[in-house]
């Protein structure tokens, strides 16, 4: 949007590559696949690390002038390369109106590696992320989340099963808590997604529970 406003100038170089590494722990295998390497001004090179764990990429962190994480943990980054990692802070997925043309090189180059290869998702543009108050409607707040199953998979560590329990537990919490607080005011619960006739839909939960060996949600 920058470079079609005239702001800055960009250019892309797409290398389509298979980052699973097995030799890693489970839920690191994938994480290289939300990398993304930025090189400004021909000689800053920055990393978007935007897995969603605490751990950095210390071979990566090694070689660029910032690095910037997803779920930034400080006291987990090694002392070595406090200097040079920071904070990705809120971020989220949003294009503009029209497909340009490095948006057409992306999926060209990626198609193969695509979860959505015909480009038939929803696609976040800025038009439909984002809208001015309509401040002749009562005020509210609005909390919607998902629960993530512990035991999805056999090789994940003890650590990160403790882990999606803790988290959530504290996402059942926020839920209560913000009805207790705000009752008819508060609009949300939890997000399920149902597979039908190869389609997703979204329905929600205000009470899910959660059991052992197997998260569950119960409308």
């Amino acid at each position: 949007m920058l470079h079609g406003a005239g702001e800055i100038e960009v250019s892309q170089e797409c290398r389509p590559a298979n980052h699973f590494d097995a030799t890693r722990p489970q839920h690191l295998r994938d994480a290289r696949q939300m990398h993304l390497l930025v090189i400004a001004n021909r000689n800053i090179r920055l990393y978007y690390d935007c897995h969603d764990s605490y751990e950095v990429d210390e071979s990566a962190a090694g070689q660029v002038d910032c690095y910037f994480k997803r779920s930034y943990a400080e006291s987990r980054i090694p002392d070595s390369l406090k200097s040079r990692v920071y904070p990705l802070g809120l971020n989220y997925e949003v294009y503009s109106n029209q497909i340009d043309s490095f948006q057409q090189q992306r999926v060209s180059s990626f198609r193969a590696q695509s979860r959505d290869p015909d480009g038939l998702r929803f696609r976040p543009t800025v038009e439909k992320m984002q809208a001015v108050p309509n401040c002749r409607l009562e005020r509210g707040v609005l909390f919607i989340t998902r629960a993530w199953d512990p035991y999805d998979h056999p090789d994940r560590s003890e650590e990160k099963i403790a882990e999606r329990i803790n988290i959530n537990e504290t996402r059942a919490r926020c839920v209560d808590l913000l009805k207790k607080e705000f009752g008819d005011r508060f609009l949300g619960g939890w997000c399920i997604r149902i597979m039908r006739r190869g389609t997703i839909r979204t329905r929600f939960c205000r009470t899910p529970r959660f059991r052992e060996k197997r998260t569950t949600s119960n409308c």
